[in-house]
């Protein structure tokens, strides 16, 4: 005999070895944000020792160095693989879109901050790209003029 809400809605009962399965794949994902994000975190790490003298604080070079999106990811991943294990068959599952629209939109974000710190070029010191991170009132503008306006002055 059919259960009548077996075919209503979006969301489906999963099994618990179909759920298992699946969890896997995202337990794979999960691994690699984590590795991504100790990585990125050591490598802060040490080009905070190496630039101590400029007192940057590490939380700047985090933030400026994207290492915030794996951290981010591997919780809201770790989330989400949590809800595979849940006893109920419709509750497994169901942060699968927020996991994966935190995703799209963080990437979306590191992305953003990759291309405007490019926009500053090769030559940009450590401290140009920190300066961007921390003012608010259009910094790439302002920046840009500001190291446009000296190239053209070092041209002459």
């Amino acid at each position: 005999m059919s259960n009548k809400f077996d075919t209503v809605g979006c969301e489906t009962a999963l099994s618990f070895m179909t759920s298992v399965q699946i969890a896997a794949a995202w337990e794979a994902l999960f691994l690699y944000d984590f590795m991504l994000f100790v990585m990125t975190v050591l490598k802060a790490y040490k080009t905070h020792r190496e630039l101590r003298s400029l007192r940057i604080p590490l939380i700047d070079i985090i933030i400026r160095d994207g290492s915030w999106y794996f951290g981010v990811m591997a919780f809201a991943n770790a989330i989400n693989i949590s809800t595979f294990y849940y006893p109920s068959p419709y509750a497994r599952s169901v942060l699968i879109g927020f996991a994966s629209s935190m995703s799209v939109t963080l990437m979306s974000r590191l992305m953003f901050n990759l291309h405007r710190a490019a926009d500053l070029g090769l030559f940009a010191s450590h401290r140009t790209t920190m300066q961007l991170e921390t003012q608010s009132d259009l910094p790439e503008f302002r920046l840009v003029s500001i190291i446009m306006s000296e190239n053209s002055h070092n041209e002459s």
